[in-house]
């Protein structure tokens, strides 16, 4: 456990410190009693016409330079950026500026502060539960925006209605059904987020406010309530939500960390291709270390649907390298992946079949549906075969194979999307003579109790980067980037033979 706060402030530039403390003590602070990491002074100019305060704090936080200071100016609440504690947020926590190293630094964005909330306080506001009076920092609010979207009422100013939710480790999600009730009340527009129960109720419309009032009444004994306000911040829906409990026959509030999920979330991380992505079918053979991890890259990508096949089952030593966790061991691979993907993204399309498709019905079946097959299965003899069906069909399916060599040394990422040329018979020989010349050196195979096949030992990081590499080649595919047959070789450890011996991709094009 990391020991409490000291008066003495932990401090990575003891110079620099000295400076700052001097700047404040020269402009007229003095520490609050022996604490060296609170001073108090005269009020900045720039506040007038603000507050009628006449003293402010600013308190220097362990890590400095690093971190940096707070300010607390009274008669500030209900402004945009100010807490209940009177602390006004000056920069966000991850500032990176160092704008704050001396105390003319720090007055001029006081004075940039005070000029944004005279023309009504722009700057978007982030976590609103931090302006709260009480904030309870266990628990977690997780609401499905999408969902609530369409409640037809959501975007009429002064809308509210019902939710329930569950307690599920230590986060309160939407669940109808849920021993947990609730009620979001959404308004267009606030002036600045509520820091306490009276600034919340102030902020609803009358009708809200009738809503509001009984559902503080129905607090009593161990339930427990959730208030949710909802408001416009730019192209941004902000929340706050306060959880309402008795405590000793009383009314207590504290403000909780709030969240959203659903498809929009979750897209915001999913980069620039998850639109086109989302109407994309792909499917992979292979679920073991590079495909069920390619899987889950795709998924969380954006990509719309994924057939999985593979004949094997999870077993222990799989997890080493398999993106499944231990709790899945015994199942088929493409169910283990399956369960997987899905607890990243629930309305996934995805199916898995566990088997191994020869017969050309069952290969063409699995092809025609696919707007991507991805080959992870490292079966040179399977991958011809991939190959010569993909390229029968009419239209050409378009193919790709993953696969990792030499103990984890070199990943190959093989394209065939052109009508020229097919990965079956055509290869970029430069490389594969060089591969070819350092197979004799690789250790000798390794082999699991009860398995039926070696053990590549490859790393996990190679087969992370190998369906990293995997996955950016399909999205470049499917996003019609790549338009021509081509191999793709990152080399992780220097092979002997030129051009495998410098690390990076090396693109090579398809030669029949």
């Amino acid at each position: 456990m990391l020991p409490g706060p000291s008066p003495d402030v932990s401090t990575f530039d003891q110079a620099a410190f000295e400076l700052f403390t001097t700047d404040l003590i020269e402009a007229g602070y003095e520490p609050a009693g022996n604490d060296k990491r609170m001073w108090v002074g005269p009020a900045d100019s720039a506040l007038a016409g603000l507050t009628d305060a006449e003293k402010q704090r600013i308190e220097i936080r362990d890590g400095w330079p690093y971190r940096h200071p707070y300010l607390y100016v009274a008669g500030l609440t209900g402004r945009r950026h100010v807490s209940a504690s009177d602390n006004v947020c000056l920069w966000d926590e991850d500032d990176d500026s160092y704008g704050w190293l001396r105390l003319s630094q720090v007055r001029e964005r006081i004075a940039a502060w005070c000029a944004d909330q005279r023309t009504g306080g722009t700057q978007p506001v982030h976590d609103a539960q931090l302006y709260y009076e009480g904030i309870a920092g266990s628990e977690l609010v997780i609401l499905d925006l999408d969902t609530l979207k369409e409640n037809p009422e959501f975007v009429r100013d002064g809308a509210y209605a019902d939710f329930r939710g569950e307690l599920i480790n230590q986060a309160y999600r939407l669940k109808p059904g849920g021993s947990v009730r609730g009620v979001w009340f959404r308004r267009l527009t606030i002036t600045a987020p509520p820091t306490n129960l009276t600034g919340f109720r102030v902020l609803l419309t009358p009708r809200q406010q009738v809503r509001f009032d009984r559902l503080c009444r129905e607090v009593n004994g161990a339930r427990t309530r959730l208030a949710t306000l909802l408001w416009d911040e730019g192209p941004v829906v902000a929340m706050m939500v306060i959880r309402l409990r008795q405590s000793d026959g009383r009314l207590q509030t504290d403000a909780l960390e709030a969240s959203s999920d659903g498809p929009s979330v979750m897209a915001l991380r999913a980069g620039p291709d998850a639109t086109a992505l989302r109407g994309m079918a792909v499917t992979i053979f292979g679920a073991g270390a590079v495909g069920s991890n390619l899987a889950v890259v795709l998924a969380k990508a954006g990509v719309g649907r994924l057939i999985l096949v593979d004949r094997a089952r999870l077993r222990p030593g799989d997890v080493t390298r398999h993106a499944a966790s231990p709790s899945y061991v015994g199942l088929p691979k493409v169910e283990a992946t399956k369960q997987t993907l899905l607890e990243f993204r629930p309305a996934l399309d995805v199916e898995a079949i566990q088997g191994t498709a020869w017969s050309q019905s069952d290969v063409q079946a699995l092809l025609v549906g696919s707007d991507l097959a991805i080959d992870a299965t490292g079966n040179r003899a399977y991958v011809d075969m991939l190959s010569d069906m993909a390229q029968r069909m009419a239209p050409p399916c378009r193919l790709m194979t993953a696969a990792l060599y030499l103990g984890g040394a070199v990943a190959a990422i093989r394209v065939q999307v052109a009508d020229s040329a097919s990965i079956r018979g055509g290869v970029s020989t430069d490389w594969l003579r060089a591969l070819s010349a350092q197979v004799a050196e690789t250790p000798p195979e390794q082999w699991e109790p009860g398995c039926g096949s070696p053990v590549n030992n490859a790393p996990p990081w190679a087969v992370l980067a190998a369906a990293s590499l995997a996955a950016q080649t399909a999205a470049d595919i499917l996003t019609g980037r790549f338009t021509e047959d081509l191999d793709l070789i990152e080399v992780y450890t220097p092979l002997d033979s030129p051009p495998l011996n410098v690390r990076g991709v090396h693109v090579f094009r398809l030669d029949n």
